[in-house]
């Protein structure tokens, strides 16, 4: 047995919604994944958005009602961009200042910000890192702000600056 198939479980679900089960599953037809691999993402990022003790919680409105115990009192509502599903990416600090919105990394290969991204910019423009397998930064981000975004990161480098 692999140890990703180690790491699956199945498992019977309750009370989820018709609607958005049928929106999952034609969803992982299109992208050719199962339906299994779409709701682990869906959960990871979830558990980020959630558990995150930051200020910002990023959470549908209807999702926000029915947990409205674990939303912290400071809720600042946005709207973030989404970059997914991609092997490898590398993001300039100019990509990031071009962008309004915070952004949110989920299920990158590996995941590359260039020299030019300073931690001020890092910490304004990137919402959270979720379930990707390399994330690397320059050395003059501290790690501990890295840290702070990355959820299900598979390995952090730091690289000296260039």
């Amino acid at each position: 047995m692999s140890a990703s198939e180690e790491k699956q479980k199945n498992v019977l679900i309750r009370g989820v919604d018709a609607e958005a089960y049928r929106g999952l599953s034609s969803l992982a037809r299109r992208m050719n994944v199962s339906v299994g691999f779409l709701a682990s993402q869906a959960f990871k990022l979830l558990v980020s958005l959630v558990d995150e003790p930051g200020p910002v919680l990023l959470v549908p409105i209807e999702v926000a009602r029915r947990v409205r115990r674990l939303v912290p009192g400071s809720v600042k509502s946005i709207v973030p961009r989404v970059v997914r599903y991609i092997g490898k990416l590398s993001v300039s600090g100019r990509d990031l200042e071009t962008t309004e919105s915070p952004v949110v990394f989920l299920g990158i290969g590996e995941l590359i910000f260039e020299d030019d991204v300073t931690e001020e910019l890092f910490d304004k423009k990137v919402l959270r890192i979720v379930d990707c397998g390399v994330v690397e930064v320059p050395s003059h981000i501290k790690k501990f702000t890295v840290l702070s975004k990355v959820s299900f990161v598979k390995e952090v480098r730091i690289r000296e600056t260039r």
